[in-house]
């Protein structure tokens, strides 16, 4: 294992570790996919930590097949909750669905499971955009559009939404206009981005998306149009995230993770990507954040370190 891939770990285990004895079985899909992620990218899909997790997430679908908080939320404080049986479009493709995935490639999750999750975020409801396509923030009609808003496109999740498509289609999956719900989510999203902010709004053209939430929208649109991802990407790797942002420094653990390309290769260490190179900056930036981090936020980084130990071998 190299120098970078044996300090991930670390942070990783750590962390998983930590939250594993402080679970108390009341988590919700989004922790338990990080904590099965985590597991899975550290021990394997076969270990029996990794399955436990599983059986866990597995555990937080509803009665409808889907999956979401499990809770009453008014998801946009414009005073209508949507409830508890609520689907949410970021839950199943950013959460559960790329964990699942990963438990379909290796064996461990049937075809079938994988493939409701696809049905359910290329069946979500559609929001009307001048250009593309975008999908709802949830599958309650309290968020299509919210109240107030023109489209209600939420830019981080739509952009998800695709990229999780994408590497379900790259699997083998798909469902009729999946590649066209792909290409159109797509250009609604170049449309959406700001080129002098280097950012992308929230929702519809309002205020911009705060640094954890736009690393992922970076890290989507890394798949879909490149060029725009890898800056963002880049300018995030760069600069520490704006204070006040209490999850801010996930930006770095996040994007530790992501894939080499063209322009994203170490100039100087062979098989090195450009982002691990830049992550080893934030180093104590990162151990401080774990050590600070507690339930779902720890689960998460407990991921995010993972995946970028993976990453980096």
């Amino acid at each position: 294992m190299t120098e970078r891939g044996t300090w991930w770990r670390g942070q990783a285990v750590s962390a998983l570790t930590a939250w594993t004895s402080a679970d108390s079985g009341a988590g919700d899909a989004f922790t338990y996919s990080m904590a099965c992620g985590a597991a899975a990218y550290l021990y394997g899909w076969a270990d029996t930590r990794t399955l436990a997790l599983l059986t866990k997430l597995r555990g937080e679908r509803m009665p409808n097949g889907g999956y979401g908080l499990g809770r009453s939320y008014d998801a946009f404080a414009d005073g209508t909750d949507n409830p508890a049986g609520t689907v949410y479009t970021v839950t199943l493709a950013g959460h559960v669905g790329p964990v699942l995935l990963s438990g379909y490639k290796a064996g461990a999750v049937p075809k079938a499971e994988i493939q409701d999750i696809v049905a359910r975020v290329a069946g979500m409801q559609k929001l009307t955009v001048l250009r593309g396509q975008a999908v709802a923030y949830s599958d309650s009609p309290l968020d299509n559009p919210p109240i107030g808003y023109t489209s209600g496109c939420v830019h981080n999740v739509n952009a998800g939404a695709a990229w999780f498509l994408h590497d379900a289609n790259a699997a083998g999956l798909g469902v009729t206009g999946m590649q066209r719900l792909i290409t159109d989510i797509t250009l609604t999203e170049v449309l959406a981005y700001r080129e002098a902010e280097t950012q992308w709004p929230y929702i519809d053209d309002r205020t911009f998306l705060d640094a954890d939430h736009d690393s992922y929208s970076a890290e989507s649109m890394y798949r879909l149009a490149y060029w725009i991802g890898r800056e963002v990407a880049y300018r995030w790797m760069n600069n520490p995230p704006p204070a006040g942002e209490a999850k801010g420094p996930i930006i770095h653990t996040r994007i530790a993770g992501m894939p080499g390309g063209v322009g994203s290769w170490s100039r100087t260490l062979s098989g090195v990507t450009l982002w691990l190179e830049m992550s080893d900056r934030w180093r104590t930036e990162q151990v401080a954040y774990r050590q600070s981090c507690t339930g779902a936020a720890l689960a998460q980084f407990a991921y995010y370190a993972a995946r970028a130990a993976k990453v980096a071998g």
